[in-house]
């Protein structure tokens, strides 16, 4: 009894991160094929290797969406203003969320991946930290603290 509750709990373990490692681009193929109607939701679910609930959430996210893009919008919603999104401004990002939002390298992967809709890898995070840890480093030592004569250790 508990080998088959085993296999049962791998295969569910086994299809929950088969749908956590699907990108933004898979999830709408899985949303369009449910809403087309031709293939039935078993089918769709067994094609990419997750499970009929799964199928039907991205069903719904679709048909959302679609009911979204032909609603008119609200005052609320009109575009406040547009940013140009350049090399340097994604740098700039990812800093950002590293140094002033403190976060880890999976969480900057996950803000690209949840806002921007874009991958980024931890190597590229890395290699653009390290690219301006020189610059900081100089920055850095220009400070004059001789006037400081107390630190707050416990705040470094």
């Amino acid at each position: 009894m508990s080998i088959s509750n085993h296999t049962l709990s791998f295969q569910t373990l086994k299809v929950s991160h088969a749908a956590n490692s699907l990108n933004s681009t898979k999830r709408q193929e899985i949303g369009i094929h449910a809403i087309g109607g031709y293939t039935p939701i078993s089918h769709v679910a067994d094609r990419y290797g997750v499970s009929r609930k799964f199928v039907y959430q991205q069903k719904e996210k679709a048909l959302e969406g679609i009911s979204q893009a032909f609603s008119k919008p609200t005052s609320d919603e009109k575009i406040l203003f547009h940013i140009p999104v350049t090399k340097q401004w994604l740098h700039q990002t990812v800093l950002a969320l590293i140094f002033i939002c403190r976060s880890s390298y999976q969480g900057v992967i996950e803000v690209f991946r949840d806002i921007f809709d874009s991958s980024i890898s931890k190597g590229t995070i890395h290699n653009v930290v390290h690219q301006y840890l020189e610059t900081a480093k100089k920055i850095n030592q220009q400070q004059d603290l001789s006037n400081v004569h107390e630190g707050l250790h416990d705040e470094i």
